[in-house]
């Protein structure tokens, strides 16, 4: 059963801006220029890259030694290729690799140097922002985690753990870090701040748009902090402030700091950078790293601040980091580092007290708590007001104030509801009508922060305040004596949506099914440090703000547990975290979503005691179609008695859609036992199988919930595992989208550009559309590009340029621009033609002569491959480039080549053959056709089969006729003679020929299902290959050609890997790999379990065959491309 109808949050939360509270600027701007630094598709918005070497890092067994040579050779060969390039980072404990500054253009010519394993841009990441806020109590902000009861009746306050804070910087001179209260009194390090780097200086500043753009590091050894956000958060973490003295005492007062600096006072940094700080935290011996900063829509966890901070987390660090302020975008914003593997990602609930500046009224002499609107000037503490104009009853039009009063509220000050128009038009209607100020108060419980900035300023001071005070005040007008004083006192009020989800907190999950966030902490308004400079205190909003308070929980419980590995700790928190319900609708008691807060909010008390430890600490489903969402939690215990917990699921919020989404609540099937006994110093198996409700499956919705174990012995806190999954096929989520009312992909044109970096435009790029029979002369800004939209992650995006007159056959041309992993877009992305394309080995660039052109853009689902038509395409108008001005002629027709990389090793590298043969429509084969031992290629057209004996590529030796062309083709030795022969396949019926002939089948055999993916092998050694059926993840392998049951039945990879089948280490049996992107997962028998090792080769585009390419009985990848 599906429940459908419930109110979205962003209308039912009563305490959200709704679109009659914004003031809305033109909206018909927005198509034709966006920020290009995240906008603009194959090129670095820095001008740097990250180059991966192929060498392990020194964390992860290489030598220092090994890892220096290979970076000096690869330095010369960019230098003998004539590639120029400048060294900013050497990277080499946690990733070996460099930052190099080079053009765009030189990029093919890297790819193609010996050891590179990959590149990717370095990005630009904006300083962290904050949201609207109040004034919090943080004393109510640690009661809600249970750290108050951590350091009070548990006596822990983090001592011994060292946290690295990678952020702005930290001000140590701050009282609260034990320093001396005076700015520039304190010299680094401190006794609290013990360890530390500025990487950047205060002048740096890398976002391109900016006028203070200045993207050149200086470094030095102070890393002090000038711009707040650090600070604050360091405060969160340990500050040891009197808060009877107004200080701030953090989550773990105790703990000693490593201040990471990677912003400068203003602007933005880059993930170079990043990775260099996570480098040094590491070397450093940091226990705990926080990360309050990160990408957006990065939901792939293969970049490498994801893949050095899952790294961390794997040696022993602890790496905890905000989810991010997404929360308007929908599903799928989490970024990255976040999104990293192990690492634990921070989601923000709002916190259960506000702290208030103070209004009061006399002659009671109450106080009233209030919000300062943002844009209008601050009344100065001692403030009288003594008279007032209430604008209508409550709940009446006229109490709103949207229409002009004339002269209603001269020398007074309007008293005005919020409700049915904007706070702006209300603030300027009551100024243009006379009043002095505006006390504006809420139509539901709660304060807000808002906002009357507008095209005319704002003179007068607007307090907003909470539904039932303005009631009371509206009640007092013209009783003698009354009065509202503005004071500097503050009050503590309760907060209407404290301990529910922020709605500016980012939902999950990741690209590949994984939930993110992990867990969640206060973030909605938190009182903590701030630069002497600046006043000393601050209050701020943001997942940056939760990040901390579970970096300083973690410390609590290190100290309680010290060596307790990163897996272990993410699991025990996660366990005893308290689920939220939904804060679009409180009341219905349903829970939110998983893909947004995780397991809930964290209450390290009850984990620093708890004795069951349940693991993994969440359950990724992955995609229902294909997957029977089955697995196993591993319950270990050190207690002292047998607890028997009952299970039961419970389903939370289910979403279905992106940026534009709706939320149902589905009913979860759950396989399992209903109680599960953990015995006394023991552990016990809770296995599972969890699928949505058939109806989500039917909206492609991501649902999850919580399996609530409930234990039957007084004192022990129940556990609680969050589940998560996709109802569906997620390869058939939609990929393109359209942009602000226009319908994209679009033919377009890059027409002006205030900044280029490294040969891409990084700022102020204004596109114009395109159409049909354009003329490009490809001077300056002159050239064809596209603009397009996801909606969706994607796996792999790939943009060809075709002759016009052969866009059908797609031959001809080649691809201008290929990307792996593209997170769904926040606004719309560009991408503009060179006219070049690469050649065929991808190592250059070649032009392509003056003619008529389209683009094509192949965009992959998420986790799918284009060779299993997982995929939407688009096509661009045809469009004319004429360098030269001439009349431009047809170009002949171009003869279609596919072109083969053999490699005898998977070590990477060039390959080892490289030749042509067929056509790049034609279905490939592989086999040892000869009896020689070595495999070579076959081309398939229709039931028409040409064979080629040669690695070389000769002209094929062998032309046979077999089956019908509707046929499924399967290849292998069938009868052990050492040929490779033909099979074709007809539902579950397999007609097999023993020899390189035409003509009727030798053998039928049945074996399986019509729905079955069908594979062939040698599974057991005999030297004759038979027949493997795959189902899901489920492998079906007969070891005879016959029907009847499976000799083995094996689990392996996920329901959508691709799979390989070979002989890897020349045992002379054929077993299993699976491929994801361009990472091979690799076992070496027949059994479940982990991959054996995991090899990186080629790329994700690429069409990959598996073959004995050398006869030495071993199989190695060849990729087509």
């Amino acid at each position: 059963m599906v429940v459908t109808g419930i109110a979205a949050p962003a209308s039912a939360d009563v305490q959200n801006l709704t679109d009659d509270d914004q003031h809305h600027s033109d909206p018909s701007q927005r198509v034709v220029s966006i920020d290009t630094a995240q906008a603009i598709a194959g090129g670095s918005p820095t001008g740097a890259w990250f180059v991966e070497l192929s060498r392990p890092a020194t964390s992860l067994g290489g030598s220092t030694a090994g890892v220096n040579a290979q970076q000096s050779s690869f330095l010369s060969s960019a230098a003998n290729q004539g590639v120029s390039l400048d060294v900013k980072f050497e990277y080499e404990t946690l990733w070996n690799g460099l930052s190099v500054v080079t053009d765009d253009s030189n990029i093919d010519a890297i790819l193609g140097m010996p050891g590179v394993q990959g590149v990717w841009p370095v990005e630009v990441v904006d300083a962290p922002t904050t949201l609207p806020n109040n004034q919090p109590d943080m004393l109510s902000a640690v009661t809600m985690t249970g750290a108050d009861i951590a350091y009070s009746e548990l006596g822990l306050d983090g001592t011994g753990v060292h946290v690295a804070i990678m952020d702005t910087g930290i001000d140590y001179n701050h009282p609260d870090f034990g320093g001396s209260g005076t700015p520039g009194g304190d010299t680094f390090p401190t006794e609290r701040v013990t360890t530390g780097y500025d990487f950047v200086g205060d002048s740096y500043n890398a976002d391109p748009e900016s006028d203070a753009y200045q993207p050149v590091p200086h470094p030095d050894n102070d890393p002090d902090d000038c711009q707040g956000h650090g600070t604050h958060v360091a405060g969160i973490v340990g500050a040891d402030g009197d808060p009877a003295e107004n200080g701030v005492r953090g989550v773990a007062p105790g703990v000693t700091f490593g201040a990471y600096r990677v912003f400068g006072c203003d602007g933005s940094t880059e993930t170079d950078i990043m990775n260099a700080a996570m480098e040094r935290a590491y070397q450093d011996g940091a226990d705990v790293l926080n990360m309050s900063i990160g990408s957006a829509f990065a939901g792939w966890n293969d970049y490498p601040t994801s893949v050095l901070s899952t790294r961390m987390s794997d040696l022993g660090m602890i790496v905890v980091a905000s989810a991010g302020n997404e929360g308007d975008y929908g599903p799928w914003a989490a970024g990255a580092p976040g999104n990293g593997e192990g690492v634990i990602g921070v989601a923000m609930y709002d916190n259960t007290e506000v702290l208030t500046s103070a209004l009061a009224l006399a002659p009671s002499g109450d106080q009233v708590g209030y919000m300062p609107a943002t844009a209008s000037p601050e009344a100065e503490p001692g403030t009288e007001y003594t008279g007032f104009t209430s604008a209508g009853d409550p709940g009446t039009a006229e109490a709103q104030a949207c229409e002009a009063r004339g002269d209603d509220f001269a020398g007074t000050v309007a008293v005005l509801q919020r409700g049915n128009c904007d706070f702006y038009t209300k603030a300027l209607n009551a100024q243009n009508a006379g009043a002095t100020a505006v006390i504006m108060y809420n139509n539901a419980p709660g304060l807000i922060n808002p906002t009357v900035e507008g095209a005319e300023e704002i003179t007068i001071p607007v307090f907003f305040v909470d539904r039932q005070d303005g009631i009371d005040i509206i009640e007092q007008i013209g009783t003698d004596g009354f009065s509202v004083t503005v004071t500097d006192d503050l009050v503590s009020v309760p907060n209407p949506t404290g301990g529910l989800i922020n709605t500016g907190s980012s939902f999950g999950a990741d690209a590949e099914l994984n939930i993110k966030p992990n867990i969640g902490a206060p973030g909605g308004s938190i009182y903590s440090t701030y630069p002497l400079e600046d006043g000393g205190y601050a209050t701020l909003t943001g997942t940056s703000m939760a990040s901390p308070h579970v970096a300083g929980t973690v410390a609590l419980y290190l100290e309680a547990h010290p060596g307790t590995d990163a897996a272990t700790v993410r699991d025990v928190l996660q366990n005893y975290s308290e689920p939220a319900v939904w804060n679009g609708n409180p009341d219905s008691g349903i829970l939110e979503a998983t893909h947004r807060q995780g397991a809930g909010m964290v209450q390290i008390d009850e984990s620093i005691l708890a004795e069951v430890i349940a693991s993994p600490g969440q359950i990724s489903l992955g995609e229902s179609v294909g997957n029977l969402g089955a697995g196993t939690v591993n319950l270990v215990s050190t207690s002292d008695q047998d607890i028997t917990y009952t299970v039961e699921v419970v389903d939370a919020l289910s979403t279905a859609g992106s940026q534009a989404y709706e939320v149902f609540l589905g009913e979860s099937t759950y396989a399992g036992p209903t109680s599960v006994t953990v015995p006394a110093g023991g552990s016990a198996p809770l296995d599972y199988a969890i699928s949505p409700d058939p109806e989500l499956e039917e909206l492609g919705a991501q649902y999850g919930g919580y399996l609530i174990l409930t234990p039957d012995v007084e004192g022990v806190e129940p556990i609680s595992i969050p589940y998560y999954g996709f109802a569906g096929d997620y390869q058939e989520v939609p990929l393109f989208q359209g942009y602000s009312g226009t319908e994209l992909p679009l033919l377009a044109s890059l027409t002006e550009c205030d900044r280029f970096v490294g040969g891409s435009c990084a700022a102020g790029g204004t596109w114009s559309f395109g159409e049909e029979g354009q003329v490009f002369s490809m001077d300056d800004l002159d050239s064809p590009g596209v603009i397009y939209s996801f909606e969706n992650n994607v796996q792999e995006l790939t943009i060809r340029a075709f002759p016009a007159d052969q866009a059908e056959a797609r031959t001809g041309g080649g691809i201008v621009y290929h990307e792996d992993t593209v997170g769904l877009s926040s606004s719309f992305e560009g991408y503009s033609w060179n006219g070049t394309v690469l050649t065929a080995d991808d190592t250059a660039r070649v032009a392509l002569p003056d003619g008529d052109y389209v683009l094509e853009i192949t965009a992959v689902a998420p986790m799918g491959t284009e060779a299993a038509g997982q995929f939407e395409r688009w096509t661009s108008p045809s469009f004319t480039v004429d360098r030269d001005g001439e009349d431009v002629p047809t170009p002949p027709p171009a003869g279609p080549v596919a072109t083969f990389y053999a490699s005898n090793s998977w070590a990477g590298g060039p390959a080892d053959y490289t030749y042509t043969f067929g056509q790049p429509t034609d279905e490939i084969l592989v086999g040892d056709w000869d009896g020689d031992g070595v495999d070579t290629i076959a081309v398939r057209r229709g039931n028409r089969y040409l064979i080629n004996n040669s690695v070389r590529g000769d002209e094929p030796v062998t032309e046979i006729n077999f089956g019908r062309a509707s046929d499924t083709v399967l290849v292998g030795d069938w009868d052990g003679d050492g040929f490779d022969s033909l099979a074709v396949r007809r539902g579950s019926t397999y007609f097999i020929s023993n020899r390189i002939a035409s003509g009727p089948a030798d053998v039928e055999v049945t074996y399986g299902r019509a729905a079955d993916d069908v594979y062939v092998g040698d599974f057991d050694g005999d030297r004759t290959d038979s027949l493997m059926v795959r189902r899901g993840n489920t492998y079906f392998i007969s070891h005879s050609l016959r029907g009847g049951p499976a000799d083995v039945v094996l689990d392996y990879g996920r329901a959508s890997d691709t799979v390989l089948v070979g002989d890897w280490d020349g045992d002379d049996l054929d077993t299993l790999a699976v491929r994801r992107g361009n990472e091979y997962f690799v076992r070496n028998d027949l059994s479940a379990g982990r991959a054996e090792y995991t090899i990186r080769y080629g790329r994700a585009s690429d069409i990959v065959h598996v073959g004995d390419w050398n006869g030495d009985g071993t199989d190695t990848p060849a990729v087509q491309r």
